[in-house]
């Protein structure tokens, strides 16, 4: 049997399928919103890469520059391949495509959990004026039937509600439903950057990744240089073509006098403290957001339940208190 020349390349990808069908997410830059990328989207993307690669060797091209050339791969995906080649440690590289996206779904999570006590406080709200329109302004219009009396503007507007219920009882769920699934399906970070701290955030984890996956390639005998080109190429471009752009904490991690501590090391500790900055910023959605909008949001739907209930009420009692004939 003739061997496959690209074996290397097809065991690392088998690897990475088991694990992404496990439940594991992974970002291989597949999305131009850096979210995570689906089962099927690797396995579709694994089946192009493969077949582009397994032509170009059958042709004559190394595998390495193979992978270099092919156009068919995301940066991400190339630098993973080409760390695989050079230090085989597949569980690392798994590991620096992964947590990025389990990053980004802590955080979306985060995002959902602020928003589930407004959603519960609408709903609840939509059910009791529900029960207001089936239940207390029917004995409101018998109230003025008996008074031989109009009834109020107030109470026209409700009944109007009442009589067009069985519309927006219907309509009201539905466009409930449609932002939920909206949102949902909007289930990367690029969407919230309105979100107080977002974009720090996501600047902050970026360079936080960046320099664990640094250290990670590092540990495996790979040079400082080369982990950075295959942790981020795009960024360490920058950071050797404008090293006195970079951020402070890379700076520093590059062209700082580090003594005699171990590159990964420094590397590491930049990565975490990055990762604290992120938190710092994620208090925005995490704590802001949901102290601003339950009180905002609840109060505007409670104030308007409270004047659907008590306005025609006290209308009525303001005709009962009328001298006869005026």
């Amino acid at each position: 049997m003739t061997p496959d020349l690209i074996a290397p390349v097809v065991t690392f990808h088998q690897q990475l399928t088991r694990l992404s069908a496990a439940g594991l997410p992974f970002d291989l830059g597949l999305q131009h919103d850096q979210s995570a990328s689906s089962h099927v989207e690797i396995l579709n993307a694994i089946k192009r890469v493969e077949d582009a690669l397994r032509l170009r060797v059958e042709l004559g091209q190394p595998l390495v520059d193979a992978i270099n050339a092919a156009t068919e791969l995301t940066p991400r995906h190339r630098a993973s391949l080409l760390a695989s080649l050079d230090s085989g440690d597949a569980p690392a590289i798994f590991e620096s495509l992964s947590q990025p996206a389990r990053s980004r779904a802590r955080v979306l999570r985060q995002v959902g959990i602020s928003t589930v006590q407004p959603f519960v406080l609408m709903l609840l709200t939509f059910l009791a004026f529900i029960l207001l329109c089936l239940t207390t302004i029917p004995r409101l219009e018998m109230f003025y039937a008996q008074l031989w009396k109009q009834p109020s503007r107030a109470l026209n507007w409700l009944l109007t509600l009442r009589d067009t219920m069985p519309i927006w009882s219907v309509l009201l769920p539905v466009l409930f439903i449609s932002v939920w699934f909206y949102i949902s399906r909007r289930s990367s970070l690029g969407a919230w950057r309105w979100m107080p701290g977002a974009t720090r955030y996501l600047e902050s984890m970026r360079l936080a990744n960046f320099a664990d996956q640094v250290a990670t390639y590092i540990d495996r005998g790979i040079s400082r240089d080369h982990a950075m080109a295959l942790a981020d190429a795009n960024l360490a471009a920058e950071l050797n073509t404008h090293p006195s752009d970079a951020p402070p904490l890379l700076r520093w991690a590059l062209m700082g006098d580090l003594g005699d501590e171990p590159a990964e090391n420094v590397f590491r500790f930049v990565a975490s403290s990055y990762r604290q900055s992120a938190e710092q910023f994620s208090l925005g959605w995490r704590v802001v957001l949901p102290a601003a909008l339950l009180p905002i949001f609840g109060g505007a739907l409670v104030f308007a339940f409270g004047l659907s209930l008590f306005v025609p009420m006290i209308e009525l009692m303001k005709e009962l208190t009328l001298p006869r004939g005026i």
